[in-house]
């Protein structure tokens, strides 16, 4: 009989089926590490018809989500260490898939006082020290995850994964059960109370505050721009950006942490979780309409200029954000207004106006303008027309 584990991510039935060729000691090492997340078994969770087990290398598996629509995902490798972790990656980003369009997630570590219920998500790009600061924090706090904090009104779900230690450089992360650690016991229904920006640096000399932590606050854009490329899905949530901002409105903002040994943390996290919310200002924050105009002009006409679709558009800060399927841009002032002139398809003459109308007129404005729209079009936010291609709708 094939051996199966099944295991719950953020609320999401994952089922790993192993490949006979994995021997039964490694698969209860696999479970240990997983200890924390394993769910009731599933029955029947892969059928032939769906897909195979690689057969070429000794340790692989086939993964799946009980979503009607997943299709199983293949994970192989040559030795153990390899398998464990591609099989954490391939079981996180199949329950990221699944919960895309429906949850802020963050790749961050989360960790929370078990008393107060209050938690902390430490944000941070991969092989920043997500993992190493959970690993610190975890013995004093509840740890949630070391990898995805899911939000779920304001909830942090938990994710209790096998926390992926680097042991030496150029290796696989080894996959260490959060008990094996010794870390404090998972909770749920934690509060998220606090959004950290983990910067860790190399020399501890640069950093200023005693404490061996520096804490700053950061401003609603800067926030955005360093959380949206670490958030998973970001662009399919309905009005991610309003979604974004009222988290970090009940947060009292984002804060960067910056140190060099992750040791530090451990009271200044404390302090950031036992403060009150610290008070957030924001300045009058605009949401930008996204629509084109699907106006259409005859062959022929001259060069024209509109701008493309994009997934949400906010103005904080008096700063304006894009966000596009794949990339969060910012436009300058002039860009923001050659980008709310070009709803609809205009020549530079009639997007020229528009600006001098705004900003006043000036000597070199053809120029400029049209410098700032081949500057628009090369970040995807506008398309050109030539005069022997008629405008498509």
């Amino acid at each position: 009989m094939t051996e199966t584990m099944t295991v719950d991510v953020f609320g999401v039935t994952v089922v790993v089926e192993f490949a006979s060729t994995v021997p039964a000691e490694d698969i209860a090492s696999i479970r240990r590490a997983w200890s924390r997340c394993l769910a009731e078994e599933a029955a029947n969770p892969v059928s032939p018809a769906q897909g195979s087990t690689p057969s070429t290398s000794p340790f692989a598996a086939m993964v799946r989500t009980l979503d009607a629509d997943s299709e199983p995902r293949a994970v192989g490798a040559e030795t153990l260490a390899a398998f464990g972790e591609r099989l954490t990656s391939t079981i996180t980003l199949a329950a990221i898939d699944t919960k895309v369009g429906t949850s802020l997630m963050f790749h961050a570590a989360g960790l929370a006082d078990p008393g107060t219920r209050r938690a902390i998500a430490l944000v941070a790009p991969s092989g920043t020290g997500k993992t190493t600061a959970a690993r610190a924090l975890g013995h004093d706090l509840a740890y949630l995850t070391d990898e995805t904090v899911l939000l779920s009104d304001g909830l942090v779900v938990p994710y209790p994964k096998p926390l992926s230690v680097i042991d030496e450089a150029g290796a696989p992360k080894v996959q260490v059960s959060p008990d094996e650690a010794g870390l404090q016991a998972t909770i749920p229904d934690a509060t998220l109370c606090v959004i950290g920006l983990l910067e860790r640096v190399t020399d501890p000399s640069t950093i200023q505050d005693p404490s061996g932590v520096d804490v700053t606050r950061v401003g609603t854009a800067d926030a955005i721009h360093a959380l949206v490329p670490q958030l998973s899905g970001f662009p399919a949530l309905p009005r991610p950006f309003t979604q974004l901002i009222d988290t970090l409105k009940s947060v009292g903002g984002a804060v960067r942490l910056r140190y060099a040994e992750s040791d530090a943390l451990r009271p200044v996290v404390r302090e950031l979780l036992n403060a009150r919310p610290a008070r957030y200002s924001i300045s009058h924050i605009d949401e930008v309409p996204t629509h084109v105009e699907q106006d259409n002009r005859a062959d022929g006409a001259p060069t024209l200029y509109r701008r493309l679709p994009a997934r949400d558009a906010i103005v904080v800060d008096d700063r304006l954000l894009i966000l596009l399927s794949d990339t969060l841009v910012e436009a300058s002032d002039l860009g923001r207004t050659i980008w709310e002139s070009c709803v609809g398809w205009k020549t530079l003459d009639e997007i020229c106006r528009d600006v001098q109308d705004i900003h006043g007129e000036h000597p070199d404005a053809e120029s400029i303008v049209l410098q700032g729209l081949e500057d628009l079009a090369g970040r995807h936010l506008v398309e050109i027309s030539s005069p022997d291609t008629a405008p498509t709708p």
